[in-house]
């Protein structure tokens, strides 16, 4: 079966829509409340879900994501829910979903074992922060061997010389970190950023997805223009309540109005 974003990265090149990339903690802020928000990104037209593996230490993440990673390690949660998530959700919805987590968790399950229950239960890329392109060989050759998808991350401040090493080392997408720091941050977006992301762009050969800092249709419509796809994370997170359904109703809101503005 061919991998469903290699599919998706083809078909976007006719229909030329920018695409909407939501994220959320598995298992935040309990495994069922993240599973239904899986369900609602599906169901309102995500064309990609990054499904975030908990972990104790997310150098990349800010405050938000953070504590609900901590919430969700609370939980119980393990690689193992977060196969049965997937595996539920692959019941109904072919929408292409890709992990986001950290080398620890990955080194420690093992890495061929990882990316083979990955395969298993349909998860189509991953995506590792602290992996160093420089020794992430045993990572991308293992993802290959199962039809995963490695998606590399690069930030403004990535040299032209990295960034066509590691659009080597990225299937079909790199993704673009729109600010320095972390993610949540509410920084204005950079003046150059529309340089950056076709710098990226001419010189990757990769589709790009950008995120980190978007918060809002505003700033996914600033950067849709220059992006193959937006990631939008912190603010779902933000949304999200255990024991308040309004909440859920308020990120369907906050997704329908990006949605909304990139189909335009």
């Amino acid at each position: 079966m061919e991998n469903r974003l290699t599919e998706l990265s083809r078909s976007n090149d006719k229909s030329n829509t920018t695409l909407l990339v939501p994220y959320m903690v598995a298992g935040y802020p309990t495994l069922d409340r993240s599973r239904e928000v899986f369900e609602l990104f599906a169901e309102e037209g995500a064309d990609i879900i990054e499904i975030g593996i908990p972990f104790s230490d997310p150098l990349a993440d800010g405050v938000v994501i953070q504590e609900a990673s901590n919430r969700s390690l609370n939980n119980g949660t393990d690689l193992d829910d977060i196969y049965s998530l997937v595996k539920s959700l692959r019941k109904v919805h072919e929408v292409p979903l890709v992990l986001m987590g950290y080398t620890n968790p990955i080194y420690k399950r093992g890495i061929s074992k990882f990316f083979s229950e990955c395969a298993e239960v349909g998860v189509d890329g991953v995506i590792i922060p602290d992996l160093s392109p420089q020794e992430s060989e045993p990572y991308v050759k293992s993802a290959r061997d199962n039809n995963i998808s490695t998606i590399f991350l690069v930030a403004p401040n990535t040299t032209d010389e990295r960034i066509k090493f590691v659009s080597e080392l990225s299937t079909e997408f790199i993704y673009c970190v729109s600010v320095f720091g972390v993610t949540g941050q509410q920084n204005n977006l950079p003046e150059d950023i529309q340089e950056y992301l076709e710098r990226v762009k001419q010189l990757s050969g990769r589709k790009i997805l950008v995120g980190f800092g978007v918060d809002s249709k505003e700033s996914a419509l600033r950067l849709a223009p220059y992006s193959d796809g937006i990631v939008i994370g912190s603010a779902f997170v933000k949304l999200l309540n255990a024991d308040d359904d309004n909440s859920v109703n308020e990120l369907r809101s906050l997704f329908r109005a990006v949605r909304q503005a990139l189909s335009n």
